[in-house]
This record gives structure tokens, sequence and C-alpha cells, in this order.
């Protein structure tokens, strides 16, 4: 027990010992360090994901504590290293930074040129480790921004009809990652191109996507836009051309008054509009309008006096070498004049020397007198309509099934009341090869296309109305503005006339037509008061008729037509300014040059229908119909 007690004796004399060593003179107390300010940086390095060349890149955090004991002198903060202008630094930080406190400095990142690039963030303070730094780096790509085909140029196609969609790559051929801005069409007719991006709005290094383009032209002739995308790439946007051409199967048709409607309005007439030109030339031409449109003849024909600065060229007779002339006798007269060669235009359709009738409103010395046998008909004397009061157009536009107003009867024997030579002692019938007759113009374009039928779209008229437009369209089933529904009935026609059979009332009229160039439904029916006067020929009911007539074609299709009749009398005296009259009619004994068995559809059967005309020698096969189904013209559909 003496000894334990003796260490501990020891110990507290060794510890007395050491406190009276303690601390030098002069003050008292303390003895710990001074305070002191210290740097922490949260992350020590940062690193930017691959970045174009002259973009920037998303902000990145640096947090700057002060973890001493006194407050921090924050001298600078700043950039530097071999490519510090790449990176840029923003903070919050001060100038000073108390003791425990942080701050934040947000980096970015904008190389200057590709590779890797680095710096670093260096802080001056007044702490003992200053400066204090954050390794910067990052890795810069090239991107490039590249469309091909360099233009794209679409087919020709009809107006307000979507073409087939093309193709056009974009293209990243750099190391980085590419921005697209947006994808559009700019240009002159822009809106005439529509395209559909599948690129999204990032396109991966070394990779491409695709974009479609179609073109729906709203105008005729040629069109142009620019396929443009804006993206992060240097010299954006990249761009290529677009271009297609805008054209037309159609041709204009309007119902009114006439050329003449001050002085001799015109009703239920089709009219068109046609340019012609001297052979061989573009600068003397003349669009005339008001050229009547008829399913019951065929050929063009004009007035000379409308002709203006076109020239035509001779067509003569191959065995004499005299000048052609031509009568045409219609329902309701004749015509008399030259056969001469224009350069024709028809819609978009441009048909070049095409023999056309000049009707010789304009007779001069030389002007042959008109033949008997074309003046009258079976001994019957017929009405000149050599002049375009008389007419009620400026011309005539025939285009019905067949492609020439005679065909091989005229090429191969002696037709009165067709083609004539007019030697000095008179006019005799002559032979005409069926190259030189006059040609259905629709049956003929310089590229064979749409030349197998027209189709007639009108719209409805329940009551009389001013004016009635509509279109024709060249060719059936080519194009889809052409093409019937796959159900649509046909009706074919007498290969020698075009004619199909009417029942009217159980009467079998087996000479019946369709004829936009007649201007009413005439036909035969006792019990419809006739009307008197001027407008004899016209039925004036005292009340509407409705009526109902069955048509019957060759191949044995057959459905049933109601119509009205009203009295012309009263349509005319109520609407005096009106041209369409949708229940004018007639009876067909007043022409004798109709047939007796007929019943004639004339233009108010077009009226809210379309009318499909499948041309003689023409064959369609609706989409996806066996060869049963084939239509051969001449065939009617509506």
């Amino acid at each position: 027990m003496t000894a334990r007690l003796k260490i501990v004796f020891l110990l507290g004399i060794l510890a007395n010992a050491l406190a009276g060593c303690g601390g030098g003179g002069g003050g008292g107390g303390g003895g710990g360090p001074a305070p002191a300010p210290a740097v922490s940086l949260s992350p020590t390095s940062l690193t930017f994901a691959i970045q174009d060349v002259g973009t920037t890149s998303s902000a990145q955090s640096v947090t700057l504590s002060n973890s001493g004991s006194a407050s921090l002198s924050i001298s600078s903060i700043g950039l530097a290293g071999s490519n510090a202008s790449d990176f840029a630094q923003s903070n919050t930080c001060g100038a000073t930074l108390a003791a425990g406190a942080n701050c934040s400095i947000s980096v970015t990142f904008t190389p200057t040129a590709t590779g890797s690039r680095s710096a670093s963030l260096s802080i001056a303070t007044n702490a003992a480790t200053s400066p204090s730094t954050v390794a910067l780096s990052g890795s810069a790509g090239a991107v490039t921004a590249t469309l091909s085909p360099s233009t794209v140029v679409f087919a020709s196609t009809y107006l307000n009809t979507a073409s087939a969609a093309q193709t056009v790559t974009l293209t990243n051929g750099g190391t980085g990652p590419l921005a697209i801005n947006s994808v559009s069409v700019t240009g002159a007719n822009a809106g005439d191109f529509a395209a559909n991006s599948r690129c999204g709005t990032t396109l991966a290094a070394n990779s491409n996507c695709t974009i479609t383009v179609t073109f729906t032209p709203t105008a005729v002739g040629s069109r142009v836009a620019t396929l443009s995308v804006a993206t992060d790439a240097p010299g954006s946007p990249a761009t290529l051309t677009l271009g297609g051409i805008g054209d037309d199967n159609s041709l204009a048709v309007t119902i009114d008054q006439g050329p003449l409607a001050a002085t001799s309005p015109t009703g239920n007439i089709l009219y068109a509009s046609v340019t012609v030109c001297t052979p061989g030339s573009t600068t003397q031409c003349t669009t005339i309008d008001h050229i009547q449109v008829d399913t019951g003849s065929f050929g063009l024909r004009l007035f000379s006096s409308v002709l203006g600065t076109a020239t035509p060229a001779a067509v003569n007779d191959r065995t004499t070498g005299r000048a052609l002339w031509e009568c045409v006798q219609y329902a309701d007269g004749y015509t008399w004049g030259a056969v001469g060669a224009l350069d024709v235009t028809i819609g978009p359709r441009k048909l070049a020397s095409l023999p056309v009738n000049l009707m010789a409103d304009q007779t001069t010395a030389s002007t042959p007198a008109v033949p008997s046998d074309c003046s009258s008909y079976n001994g019957q004397a017929l009405t000149s309509d050599n002049t375009r009061t008389a007419f009620g157009a400026n011309g005539i536009l025939g285009i019905g099934v067949f492609p020439t107003d005679c065909g091989p009867a005229c090429a191969s024997g002696l037709q009165p009341g067709f083609y004539y030579t007019c030697p000095s002692s008179g006019c005799v019938v002559a032979t005409v090869a069926e190259a030189d007759q006059i040609h259905n113009p629709l049956t003929l374009s310089a590229d064979g296309n749409n030349t197998n039928g027209v189709v007639f779209v009108l719209p409805p008229s329940t009551t009389p109305t001013n004016t009635l437009t509509g279109k024709i369209y060249f060719g059936v089933g080519t194009e889809p503005n052409n093409t019937p529904p796959a159900s649509q009935s046909w009706f074919t026609l007498d290969p020698s006339y075009g004619t199909f059979t009417t029942n009217y009332k159980g009467t079998l009229l087996t000479q019946s037509f369709v004829d936009s160039g007649s201007n009413g439904f005439f036909f035969s029916d006792a019990t419809i008061a006739g009307c008197t006067g001027q407008l004899a020929g016209f039925y004036c009911p005292t009340s509407q008729v409705l009526a109902t007539a069955s048509v019957l074609g060759l191949n044995q299709a057959t459905t049933d037509i109601p119509f009205t009749i009203d009295s012309a009398q009263t349509m005319f005296a109520a609407y005096p300014n009106a041209a369409a009259f949708p229940d004018l009619g007639g009876t067909l004994s007043s022409s004798p040059t109709a047939p007796s068995n007929a019943f004639d559809w004339g233009s108010p059967f077009f009226f809210g229908r379309t009318v499909y005309h499948l041309f003689s020698g023409n064959s369609y096969l609706p989409t996806g119909a066996s060869a049963s189904a084939t239509v051969s013209g001449p065939a009617l559909a509506f």
C-alpha cells in the first residue's frame, strides 16, 4: 500500500512541474491557433459532353465553400489554361464569403475548334491554399447538315392533285449531335409543296434521317420553292430547290347568255374558250370565247370573223389540189365554210396544224355559193346558221364519241352534205382522207395521253339561273380526277351512230343520244302543249310535267331518268337574265334532220351530273375488275 501512494504523489509533482513551465511572458491565457479562412470546392473538376463548335453548352456548377473560421476574401475568379477562351463563368460569390458560407460558380463550354479542349477555373483568395482551381475539360464536335439530292423535281402533276412523295435525306456527317430547329418550305410557290420531317429535333453524329415532300400544284406551269432545314450547323439553313410542273387535264365551261347577250341572248348553251394561232407562230394568236361545246358533233368550227390575227393555212384536196370546203347540217340548220389549219390550244392541250372548219360569216368574191345538197335535206330547205347571231356562238367544239366528222365514209366515197371542192363551175362533193378531215380535237394530243374520252362535271340547277360553271376533264380512267367509281354503270352505244334506246311511255326510241349542244330535252309527246310564235318547237305546258324515261345500252344496262318539263314562255318571262333552264324541252318534229325515233337528252341532262363519254375505239377496265368488266367505246356513264 505504501508504494502505490508514492506513485500518485510523484505524478502529482510532475503535473505541478509541467504547469509551472507554461507560457512566456506578457499576457495570460489562450495559447490556440488564430482564426483563418479555408477554401473547399465541389466538384474539383468539370467535364463537358461533346459540344458542336460555336455552340454553348448547358451550365455546370461548382460550389465554393469557406470551411475556415474567418471571413474569406475573394480577389478574383477567372479562367486559365490553353483553351481558357472556350469556357465562361459567372458566380454569386461577391468579394467576401463568411466562415461556413458558400456560393455558386456556373461554367459553360463554347468550343472554338474541334477536339479536346481544357482549361481551369482559378479562384484567388486570402486562404493559405490560394489560388484554388477546378479542372475544366470538354470535347468539340464538328456538325454538318447536308441535304440530298440537291434538287427535287416532280413530274407534271394535275392541278389540286397530290403527287407521289419524294424523299430527301438529311445527313449529319460530323462528330457531334446536330440540333434541328425547323423544317419548312419557302419561296414563290411554297403553298404547292408540303414537307413531312421524320428527323425530330436532334440528329446524332454520323447519322441521317428523311424528309418526304409532295407536290400539289395550284396553277398551271412551272412551280418552284425551297426546302429549308434550320440547324446549329455552320451555314444554316441547309436548302434545296423544289420544282414541278402544274398540269391541267380540264377545260373550264360556262353556261351564260352567249357572245351577243345584249341583242341575242341564248339559253342552255355550254361555252368554252380556245386559242388559235397562225401555224408555227406564237404572236399571231387570238383567244376566242363562247365556243359552243357539243357532244353531238365532231371537230372545231370557228366563224372567220373572230380569228383576229390568226391566219389559217390552206388544206387542199389531195387529188385536185383545190381548197377543201365543208358543210355541216345540224338539227336547226346548216353552216358552210373552208377548211384550214391552225395551231389550237384547248385548255392545256396544244395541237399543231389542226384542220378547222372556218365558217364563212364574212363572204368575199372568192367564197363559193353554198351547194344545194348542203342547204337542204331530203328536199326540205334548211335554215342558214352561218352567222354568229343565228348560231348563238363564236364557233363550235365538237367532242362527240367519234374521232372525225365523217370518217371512212367520206374517205372511200362521195357523201353529200360533207366535203366539197369548188372549181369555177360550182362545188362538187369530194372524198377526203381521214387525216385531212375535221377531227374531234380531244382525241388528239402530242403525247397521246388522256385521249380516250371526256368527263363532264356541272353543278345542279333546280331553278333557272344566270350562269352555270363546270369543267370537262380529258380522259377516262387515266387520272384521279377522271376515274369513275368502281361501281359505275356503263351504257354501250351503237358503234356506227353513238346512239342508244330510250323507253318513253312504252315507246322504244332506238336512236336516242346525249347532246350537250342541244339546249333542252327534245322528244315527241302530243300530250304536252307546244309553244307558239317565236318559241315554236319548245313545250309550254300549263303546269310542270313530271316525267320519267328509261335508257337502255347495247349491253342491256338500263336505268330510269326522271325529268321535268316547264313552260318555256313562263320561264323566259320570269327569268329574263337566266341562261341555265333545267326544265326546258321541246319536240323533235320541228327538225328535218332529226330522227323521228329519238330522244335528245340535251344540256339539262348534264346539270348536277358527272357524265363520262368513252370514245369509239377505246376501252376502259375499272381498277380491280376482271377482264370481263372491260367497257368498249363508244360508251356512256353517268
